[in-house]
């Protein structure tokens, strides 16, 4: 069963939040807008309808949860028999893409750590399917029986490249956004997916949403976040 309401905080970017429980599960969240599907919905059932769950393997005999002065940057820590941990947990202000932050700091002692990353689109109804590529791990759904498989979502290439000028991973931002450009067509236009066994451009086409991602990364990696390190 999903945690009390009490026993949440909220973690923001503006455009949308998560819930984050006092046993380090985020149970609620709508991605990448309020108005969009959960994807971590235990908060309405059960684990298996979504959740991020970062907590020590041994039991936890004490849990104090607060905000940072006059942020939602929120500070769980977790005590066991052992040693003790701090999670912190925001949402950065918002520029291509929108990230979960989540970072695990040692206070005391050794406390070996569990991740439980089960993401289900739709409220929980539906498993995506998580494959391993060089850029991280990448969450899809399956297909419905009768329909077409989907492709791969451009926007998400682009949004990629953010997250990791979000992180002064400048040079390899750079390489992922020169990688998705060469998925345009022979004007420069790219549509909503990428058709990977195919390899062409599939969906709604052109897309303003895979264009205004494009945008929105190039902007950042010609402004002044080059300034503070350099490709």
């Amino acid at each position: 069963m999903s945690n009390p309401i009490e026993d949440y905080a909220l973690i923001g970017d503006g455009e949308t939040a998560a819930l984050v429980g006092r046993n380090g599960s985020v149970d609620w969240l709508c991605w990448p807008r309020f108005d969009n599907d959960a994807c971590f919905a235990a908060l309405l059932g059960m684990q298996e309808n979504g959740c991020w769950r970062l907590s020590p393997t041994a039991e936890v005999r004490a849990i104090h949860q607060r905000y940072q002065d006059d942020t939602l940057i929120v500070e769980t820590d977790l005590e066991t028999q052992d040693g003790a941990i701090r999670l912190i947990d925001f949402m950065p202000e918002r520029q291509s893409c929108s990230s979960v932050v989540r970072i695990v700091v040692g206070l005391r002692g050794t406390v070996p750590m569990r991740c439980e990353l089960r993401p289900r689109f739709d409220y929980g109804s539906l498993p995506p399917w998580c494959e391993a590529t060089d850029e991280g791990l990448v969450a899809r759904t399956r297909a419905t029986p009768g329909e077409p498989a989907e492709g791969a979502f451009l926007p998400c290439s682009f949004w990629m490249a953010g997250c990791l000028l979000m992180q002064g991973r400048i040079a390899e931002a750079r390489e992922q956004f020169e990688r998705a450009l060469t998925l345009s067509n022979d004007v420069g236009l790219l549509s909503e997916e990428y058709d990977v066994p195919g390899k062409g451009l599939s969906g709604n086409f052109p897309q303003a949403l895979t264009h205004l991602a494009l945008v929105n990364t190039a902007l950042g990696l010609s402004g002044p976040t080059l300034s503070r390190g350099g490709a």
